[in-house]
């Protein structure tokens, strides 16, 4: 799935709201996301990411009464979090390749684009 980042900015800002707090009322996370849907939506996704569980849902509710801090979602965000993650997983990394002619390449960058150029 993926995810935006302005997506990945609420998500870290919904972390962020637990402050040294366990515990989440539901009405923080829609002063983030207003729309239910989406914001339950951004709750699943911390949910899927084993980062928050989801306490008090209900048939009439769309969204939980209560959300709780995982301790998992200390390190990640420690890491920075859903933006940093989507910044990561954005940056382009060039490679070129060397050829010497004799049959040796030489590697001197990292993945996701090739140059390849000969000696």
């Amino acid at each position: 799935m993926y995810i935006s980042e302005i997506q990945c900015q609420k998500l870290d800002k919904i972390l962020s709201a637990f402050g040294d707090g366990e515990y989440l009322d539901i009405n923080l996370v829609t002063a983030i996301e207003p729309i239910e849907r989406k914001a339950n939506g951004l709750i699943e996704i911390l949910n899927g990411r084993g980062l928050i569980t989801r306490i008090g849902d209900s048939e009439e509710n769309v969204l939980p009464m209560i959300l709780l801090l995982n301790p998992v979602a200390d390190v990640f965000m420690d890491n920075g979090g859903f933006t940093a993650e989507f910044r990561r997983t954005s940056t382009t990394n060039h490679i070129t390749i060397n050829s010497t002619g004799n049959g040796n390449i030489i590697n001197t960058g990292d993945n996701n684009e090739i140059n390849n150029t000969h000696s």
